[in-house]
């Protein structure tokens, strides 16, 4: 579950935070799976700060299916990339173990 201390406010420009929200409700924004503002801009500044991060397709469907399971909050995940990353990270742990 999220607390109301995992967050902070950062101000920015009207007009950009209008062009933020055009974009968030274009097929594009849908697509690559941003549904607010908030993630839109966490993603951006994820990307600009930490190069050690990179894209990774994954399928519609599975996306759904992970919304789903964030929207419940009964496993406590936050996000889309709380749940991707705490998956891969399980996944290498079994492999390393020998878990095919």
């Amino acid at each position: 579950m999220t607390r109301e201390e995992d967050f902070s406010t950062t101000r920015i420009r009207t007009s950009l935070a209008k062009a933020i929200d055009e974009f968030i409700h274009s097929e594009e924004a849908k697509h690559l799976g941003f549904r607010s503002r908030a993630e839109f801009v966490s993603e951006a500044c994820r990307n600009y700060l930490d190069k050690n991060m990179g894209p990774v397709d994954v399928p519609m469907e599975l996306l759904r299916e992970i919304d789903n399971i964030v929207k419940g909050k009964r496993f406590g995940y936050r996000s889309r990339e709380d749940f991707v990353q705490d998956s891969v990270r399980r996944r290498l742990d079994e492999l390393k173990k020998g878990v095919p």
